[in-house]
């Protein structure tokens, strides 16, 4: 499609580099990240796909459509979903590296607080203090303004003027498919996770979240 690094465009690459992950640890990915990553972070309610006893606690999947919010049957947005009870329901087969975790808004700030603290939370280090320096680094012009603002799987605030929000240089983030948000604010000390569970969607909260959040600091 382009040269590496002149571009950003959405792809398997995530996906390869789990794959790289079994085949070096020798262990299906969902173990590695149970036993590396969920386990020494106490995140008890994370998984690729629920287990039965926590399949009820599934979210219900909504669409906003011209006669209304919806339950959504799959169909009703850009991206088709053959089953919207996946992770319940699913194959259980594939444990994708870029993608098809579920998890709970506790699970997820503990895993970013993580991030926050350079790779290390309550004496479990994760990552390296350099890996995450180096993760957190702009180095993609991803929406073409001449300005880097993608490092390894965030987006990245580098220039503020740039930023149709309000928020810091050096924060990085990524937003989910189902209208999900979330940020890590190393200049504010701060992570925010925003969980929703609707595509299509009309709301404008998770950008009204943003800023209720920012505006809150003293």
């Amino acid at each position: 499609m382009f040269e590496p690094g002149e571009q950003f465009a959405y792809g398997l690459n995530t996906d390869l580099l789990g794959y790289l992950v079994e085949v070096v640890s020798g262990k299906p990915l969902n173990e590695y990240f149970a036993e590396e990553i969920f386990e020494p972070l106490g995140m008890h309610d994370t998984y690729f796909y629920l287990p039965e006893d926590k399949a009820d606690r599934l979210v219900t999947l909504y669409a906003a459509v011209d006669e209304g919010l919806v339950v959504s049957q799959g169909d009703e947005a850009d991206i088709k979903l053959d089953d919207p009870l996946y992770p319940a329901t699913g194959a259980r087969r594939y444990f994708s590296g870029g993608a098809g975790l579920s998890s709970t808004a506790h699970d997820y700030a503990r895993f970013l607080q993580m991030l926050l603290n350079d790779g290390e939370l309550d004496g479990a280090r994760i990552l390296g203090r350099k890996s995450v320096e180096l993760m957190r680094a702009p180095r993609v012009d991803r929406d073409g303004d001449g300005t880097p603002d993608l490092g390894f799987g965030f987006r990245v605030v580098s220039d503020i003027g740039k930023h149709d929000e309000i928020g810091s240089v050096g924060t990085y983030a990524w937003d989910g498919a189902l209208n999900t948000t979330y940020w890590v604010d190393p200049a504010e000390n701060l992570v925010a996770v925003y969980m929703s569970q609707a595509r299509p969607t009309k709301s404008d909260m998770r950008e009204r979240f943003t800023a209720l959040v920012y505006q809150a600091l003293e």
